[in-house]
C-alpha cells in the first residue's frame, strides 16, 4: 500500500499544475428591479451561485447552458470517503487520488467535488451509503454525473 501511495505522489508531482484549492465560491448581488426580467435574471444568478457552492470545481458559465445551437453537456465527477482516507497520514491515499481527479476534471472542463468526511452526511446508515445523498444533491446540476471511489487513481489525464 505504501508503494502505491509513493506512485500516486510521484504522479501528482509530475503534473503540470498543482492541486490547489480551486474551490469556486458563489457571490451574491442586490436585486434592484422588480420587473419579471430582473427577477428571472436574479433567480438565474442565485441558482448558478448555489451550483458553484456545491462543487470544488465549477467550470461552467451561466451562459453556457442558455442559447446556442448545440447544448453543452455538463459533466460532474464526485469522489469521497470517510475521514480516515484523507488527512495526510501514511495510509491516507484519498488526498492523492482526489487530487489526481481534481486535475483531470480541470483539464477536461468537468465539475468536481471530493467529500473528505462522508460520515458527516449522517449516521443513519453505513458510510458507503452516504454517496447516495452526495450524488442526489448534485444530480440536477449536470447532465452526466460520475461517482469514482476514493481508492481509484486516474493517472492517464488525456483519456
Amino acid at each position: 500500500c505504501l508503494g502505491q501511495l509513493a506512485v500516486l505522489r510521484a504522479a501528482i508531482r509530475s503534473s503540470a499544475t498543482g492541486c490547489g484549492d480551486g474551490v469556486a465560491a458563489g457571490g451574491t448581488a442586490a436585486a434592484n428591479g422588480t420587473s419579471l426580467d430582473a427577477r428571472a435574471t436574479w433567480n438565474s444568478i442565485e441558482a448558478e451561485a448555489s451550483r458553484k457552492a456545491r462543487w470544488d470545481v465549477w467550470p461552467f458559465s451561466p451562459a453556457s447552458a442558455e442559447g446556442g445551437s448545440i447544448p453543452e453537456l455538463r459533466v460532474g465527477i464526485v469522489t469521497g470517503g470517510s475521514s480516515d482516507l484523507y488527512g495526510g497520514s501514511a495510509g491516507a491515499y484519498g488526498d492523492a487520488t482526489s487530487c489526481l481527479l481534481h486535475l483531470y476534471a480541470q483539464r477536461h472542463g468537468y465539475a468536481f467535488y471530493a467529500e473528505r468526511a462522508m460520515q458527516r452526511l449522517g449516521n443513519d446508515r453505513p458510510v458507503a451509503w452516504q454517496k447516495v445523498r452526495l450524488l442526489a444533491d448534485r444530480l440536477d446540476d449536470v447532465g452526466l454525473l460520475l461517482w469514482i471511489d476514493g481508492d481509484v487513481a486516474w493517472t492517464a489525464p488525456d483519456l
